[in-house]
């Protein structure tokens, strides 16, 4: 299954944007329960302080349960100058009276802060001094003796809100109001708060959608330029100019890639065409060869040189066969190279004793300066990295020159390098000297017998080794090839 990447952004910008709302959202309405339920307890302490001040003067007994019909005597005094007669205390109906939340049309203010609250005194005997709007069964509660002032408790019993305090003479004071109303503010909030919540988060996920759309143009630009980039049009490149900066380093990985491809098309195009005109040059001397014998009656000797020609070319077609099957396990990663322990510096001398004869022939003197060393390789595949670097240094070397020879171990590594005294090879020439069937223009012709393959098969078995092949030349003075091999056993 496939998965989106489009997709999987949205999900996560909708996770992060809902809860980020839902954070907010939440904070919202516990602020506001939170100012709602302490609105609510300062009208129920304000309430309770009320009920207790005006309790305070009701006289003990009373409060005690004694109860009384006229008003209180005055207390008994000493002869004194005379004063202005004082009122006199307020009888018990008129206490009873004046114990209530709002007293007249003067405390409207006070009317509204108390609307819907009711209250219920008890003394100290569990008997109702007073109650009002009192609903259903309310027990008398239990209020911790207090040490010091007295202290309004709280609490949430149902749909009411209460509070409590100790009052005067033993007796409890509980006002309670009714927060349903209350609650079903903050639900119609909460609800407010919910689907303005869902708006937000719909109108966000729209513009994410949208947004991501124009995020992931780029994106689509780049595949359809991808996908436009076939074997006949590599040459194609991704603009990087207008791109994002996050998007910039994958294009140039992509162009990076696209122009290894070209590279590789081409070279894959070149080795086919260099390939069909190096098999073309034998099968044309073959054919004319064979042609001529057919054409009359010839003497055996001209039969005889022409089936030699034809032997030539055959032979030179094998080789070149050979060379091309070589390539190919190696590109396949089946050189099939038969591993064991070999002496490097005998199978080089065996090589160069091959080789000196032809290069006395030519006038060139050939040195060899050969060090112990024993390397894990293919005997046959490695004499024939060392025959080809002994071929070309005799091949191209110019005149009277000189070939020499060196084997080495340094840092646990076998260096082994050729060095002759020709012509060097052009700058323009040196990144291409390893491809298939290139040669240089003056010092790799077909009239020497090479075709253009040696140097690209000993590069792929130097590889398949673990080695490394490299040259270094210039013009003028000669070349020098070598090849590091990692090392068996050092010498002492």
């Amino acid at each position: 299954m496939r998965r989106s990447i489009r997709g999987r952004l949205q999900a996560w910008y909708g996770l992060v944007l809902a809860a980020a709302i839902a954070g907010y959202a939440s904070y919202l309405y516990l602020q506001a329960h939170a100012a709602r339920l302490q609105e609510v307890d300062t009208r129920l302490e304000a309430a309770v302080n009320y009920l207790d001040v005006n309790l305070r003067r009701f006289p003990l007994p009373e409060l005690e349960g004694q109860t009384f019909d006229r008003p209180f005597p005055p207390r008994p005094t000493r002869e004194r100058p005379p004063h202005p007669p004082r009122p006199p205390r307020p009888g018990r109906d008129r206490l009873l009276a004046e114990l209530t939340l709002s007293r007249g049309s003067e405390q409207a203010d006070q009317d509204r802060r108390f609307a819907g609250v009711y209250f219920v005194v008890w003394r100290s005997d569990g008997t109702v001094l007073k109650t009002a709007s009192l609903p259903d069964n309310i027990p008398l509660p239990y209020v911790s003796r207090l040490v010091g002032p007295p202290q309004t408790q709280l609490r949430q019993r149902g749909e009411f809100r209460e509070g409590l305090m100790r009052g005067p003479g033993g007796t409890t004071i509980l006002v309670g109001k009714t927060v349903h109303k209350d609650w079903a503010d903050l639900r119609a909030f909460g609800w407010q708060l919910t689907g303005a919540g869902l708006a937000v988060l719909g109108i966000g996920l729209a513009g994410g959608w949208l947004i991501s759309a124009r995020i992931f143009r780029p994106v689509a630009a780049i595949s359809a330029t991808a996908t436009a980039i076939s074997a006949t049009s590599l040459s194609e490149r991704i603009d990087t100019d207008n791109i994002d900066v996050e998007l910039a380093g994958l294009a140039k990985v992509l162009n990076a890639m696209f122009g290894r491809l070209e590279a590789a098309f081409e070279r894959q195009a070149r080795f086919t065409a260099d390939a069909s005109h190096e098999l073309r040059t034998p099968l044309a001397i073959i054919r004319n060869h064979a042609e001529l014998a057919l054409a009359r009656e010839r003497p055996a000797e001209e039969y005889r040189e022409a089936i030699e020609a034809c032997l030539r070319a055959s032979g030179r077609m094998t080789a070149l066969v050979d060379g091309l099957l070589t390539l190919a396990r190696a590109d396949a990663g089946k050189l099939g190279l038969q591993l064991q322990a070999v002496d490097l510096r005998q199978l080089i001398e065996e090589s160069v004793e091959l080789f000196r004869r032809m290069a006395e022939s030519k006038g060139l003197t050939l040195e060899a300066r050969l060090a112990p060393a024993e390397v894990t390789g293919d005997p046959a595949s490695l004499a024939q990295v060392v025959t080809n670097f002994l071929s070309n240094a005799v091949r191209y070397n110019r005149p009277t020159g000189a070939i020499r020879v060196e084997l080495s171990v340094t840092d646990g590594e076998a260096l082994f390098a050729v060095a002759d005294t020709g012509c060097g090879i052009p700058v323009e020439d040196r990144p291409y000297l390893f491809e298939r069937f290139y040669r240089v223009d003056k010092a790799r012709s077909r009239a020497s017998g090479g075709n253009g393959l040696g140097l690209a098969i000993c590069k792929s078995i130097v590889e398949a080794h673990g080695g490394a092949i490299g040259f270094e030349t210039e013009l003028e003075c000669g070349s020098r090839f070598w090849v590091r091999l990692p090392c068996l056993l050092s010498p002492a």
